[in-house]
């Protein structure tokens, strides 16, 4: 059985190219291939060929990055179908949430996996309570 799951997070982040670098090779430990595209200030989507280039792009002031997507592909050439896993880092002054996850066609168990994990990135930004004996 196949499914999908989509989840978006609202917490102040700053992106270092450490952070893309541990963040594509976690979505590459389960994908063939990854693809990186950018979102800009004036409008422009670009699509780049490696994480090296978006870690490269200038970044100037009337082309300011206002979002990474990496997605991630099973299977090597399927890039003609939607990815496997999406992971959105937005700029959080011009976008109402900061990231934005999304995993499609993913067997059950890897989408508990999945999942579960999401749960401990979202318990992160929150204050947790316990219970006193």
């Amino acid at each position: 059985m196949k499914g999908s799951l989509n989840k978006s997070y609202d917490f102040p982040i700053t992106v270092t190219a450490d952070d893309l670098k541990s963040l594509a090779d976690i979505l590459s430990s389960g994908c063939e291939e990854l693809e990186y595209s950018i979102n800009t200030k004036d409008g422009a989507k670009y699509k780049l060929n490696s994480l090296e280039d978006v870690l490269n792009y200038s970044n100037p002031d009337g082309r300011k990055i206002q979002r990474i997507c990496i997605n991630g592909y099973k299977k090597k050439g399927e890039r003609f179908v939607y990815p496997n896993i999406s992971v959105s880092l937005l700029d959080k002054s011009k976008h109402v949430k900061s990231c934005e996850l999304e995993i499609s066609q993913l067997e059950e168990t890897e989408l508990c996996y999945y999942r579960i994990n999401q749960y401990d990135i979202n318990a992160k930004e929150e204050t947790v309570f316990e219970m006193i004996d």
